[in-house]
């Protein structure tokens, strides 16, 4: 179901939705968010699946930015996946390598960043801050 250019749908959860929009069937799935508005009121927008061991978030839509934002954590939530490091400013990625935290800074500004207890950064950073656009390696300490 196409919406013509500019068009938004409502989304239960006060979410809006724009460009397209699928007619589901659900076989198995539960719905999370429905149509609110448009040709699809009151059908599925967003779904969950469970299947063996694993869970399926399907999205028949292209939700607003916050809407997407909270679909992608209630499906992370599901799949248990947790965060690297809490506390992190928006728009500030972290990967955990070893004994080793990787903190990139997408943001034009400097960001507060939480350092964990005994974490050295090995690039001389400053502790707790990180540069716009900027990058912070912190060695951890071992649990021994």
């Amino acid at each position: 179901w196409p919406l013509a250019e500019g068009e938004q749908v409502e989304i239960s959860e006060g979410w809006r939705a724009d460009t397209w929009g699928e007619e589901l069937v659900l076989d198995g799935a539960e719905p999370l968010a429905t149509f609110a508005s448009g040709p699809l009121a009151g059908g599925a927008a967003v779904t969950r699946n469970h299947h063996g061991s694993g869970v399926a978030t399907y999205v028949a839509t292209r939700p607003d930015r916050e809407a997407m934002a909270a679909i992608v954590r209630v499906a992370a939530e599901a799949a248990g996946v947790r965060r690297v490091l809490d506390g992190l400013p928006a728009g500030v990625e972290a990967t955990h390598r070893g004994n080793h935290l990787v903190l990139l800074n997408h943001n034009d500004t400097a960001v507060r960043i939480p350092v964990p207890d005994g974490a050295h950064d090995l690039l001389g950073g400053q502790p707790g801050e990180l540069a716009p656009l900027g990058v912070a390696v912190l060695r951890l300490q071992r649990e021994d």
